[in-house]
């Protein structure tokens, strides 16, 4: 879907040197988190940029008339029964004021296109099942849901403190 409001939205990639972008891409993600959980603490956000290059992270912020406002953190993951790898869209966020108006949309077809260009034969996410209008976001752009007849896999977590 293209329109004239896809023109003001501008994705633009992170070097995990800059620390300029990456401290924005942090701040977005406290955003994001402070939604949920609460805000992301000043260590757990000191140590982020470490882990992102430990983990070679691949970060894009979205720009809407050149207004950063939203950001996605990407990582490459082993699919070992493929002898490949899958592109795992950890977060994505857009800030509240920016939602509807295409700019999730757009990053994400972008981290599709980014995708098939490393070679991935599959782009993996979770998302909430409350979650509405990521569900349906996801859907349309060609992601399956457990109910669209997808093998369901179950998330688990082990909180190891």
């Amino acid at each position: 879907m293209s329109d004239t409001r896809d023109q003001s939205i501008h994705i633009e990639p992170v070097s995990l040197d800059d620390s300029v972008k990456i401290n924005e891409a942090i701040t977005l993600l406290s955003e994001f988190s402070t939604e949920h959980a609460g805000p992301i603490s000043w260590p757990a956000q000191a140590s982020l940029p470490k882990l992102f290059r430990r983990h070679n992270a691949i970060i894009h912020l979205a720009r809407l008339n050149g207004r950063t406002v939203g950001v996605s953190v990407c990582q490459l993951n082993l699919i070992s029964f493929q002898g490949s790898e899958a592109l795992n869209l950890h977060d994505l966020y857009v800030i509240p004021s920016a939602r509807g108006q295409g700019v999730g949309r757009r990053l994400l077809k972008h981290l599709i296109c980014e995708a098939r260009a490393l070679g991935c034969p599959r782009m993996t996410l979770e998302v909430s099942a409350t979650n509405d209008a990521g569900r349906a976001l996801y859907r349309s752009c060609g992601f399956q849901m457990p109910e669209d007849g997808n093998e369901e896999t179950l998330f688990l977590a082990n909180p190891l403190d």
